[in-house]
């Protein structure tokens, strides 16, 4: 259990640091390249999978990263983006 070792994770809190909040954090800091160098176009592509469309029970937990994944990079675009 978690309580009885503070540095532990649950399986859960492991697959939600992998596949979402890693995701974040590398969008963060591309962002911040992205502003120290406007004079280049530049994007940045995540890649989820169909599991954001269509969740599956037997993984509910990758199909709910997946779907935050899709999501965010669906509610910004371009000129949406404000630089932290």
């Amino acid at each position: 259990m978690i309580d009885q070792f503070p540095y532990a994770r649950s399986d859960l809190e492991n697959e939600l640091a992998m596949n979402y909040v890693s995701t974040l954090h590398i969008t963060k800091g591309m962002l911040a390249h992205f502003k120290h160098h406007p004079e280049r176009k530049s994007a940045l592509i995540t890649v989820t999978s169909g599991l954001a469309a269509v969740p599956s029970p037997s993984v509910a937990n990758y199909s709910a990263t997946s779907e935050n994944i899709y999501s965010s990079r669906t509610v910004c675009s371009a000129d949406d983006i404000v630089y932290p």
